[in-house]
């Protein structure tokens, strides 16, 4: 389990990036976000089943185990880095770069440094880019994506992936280095101009 976690944190990293800043090209990606408060909701699917909807129950089942004074500490932690529904905020400093793609795709290295980005496209809109993860004890293979700054005030983004998994569960058994497909989508949707302090 904490290595499909760590998956879902490889592109999950490629997806807080474009939150916090989307991308740009020599040309930019237009339009730039608005400023403020954003909810994102994420899926992620491997193999067909989806990981994060796993995830989050295998969450609340722990929960269970807690004392009742540290279960609603650790519920609200639950529910903001949560792939559902997940606020961030966008600021000033989010956008320094914007039209600069080289420094997005470095910034998802950052964040996922067993993963080389490399940029397709930008027109209009939309960015693609390609890439190659190898982690012994995690995903090995080619990622392909896009996003897409459908207004100022949402986004869409998509990514699949092909390779293998240092452990996958087939059926009721692990089959370490077993083939796997990962299709994941993303969104983001402007709330308002104030950040919550949640």
């Amino acid at each position: 389990m904490r290595r499909r976690a760590h998956v879902t944190g490889v592109l999950m990293a490629a997806v807080g990036v474009w939150v916090a800043s989307a991308a740009a090209s020599a040309q930019s990606l237009k339009p730039a976000p608005e400023l403020g408060s954003w909810e994102v909701r994420n899926q992620l699917l491997v193999n067909g089943k989806d990981v994060l909807a796993d995830l989050r129950k295998a969450q609340q089942e722990a929960l269970k185990d807690l004392p009742v004074e540290q279960r609603a500490q650790a519920q609200a932690l639950l529910e903001k880095s949560a792939g559902e529904g997940q606020r961030e905020c966008l600021t000033t400093k989010d956008l320094e770069g914007w039209s600069d793609p080289r420094q997005r795709l470095a910034q998802m290295e950052r964040d996922a440094p067993s993963c080389k980005f490399d940029l397709d496209s930008v027109a209009g809109p939309t960015m693609q880019f390609k890439g190659r993860c190898s982690q012994s004890d995690g995903f090995t293979g080619e990622v392909n994506g896009s996003m897409t700054m459908t207004s100022a005030r949402a986004w869409t983004a998509s990514y699949t992936g092909k390779g293998r998994m240092a452990d996958v569960k087939v059926g009721d058994k692990v089959e370490p280095g077993a083939p796997v497909e990962i299709k994941s989508s993303a969104s983001g949707r402007w709330l308002g101009a104030e950040c919550s302090a949640k």
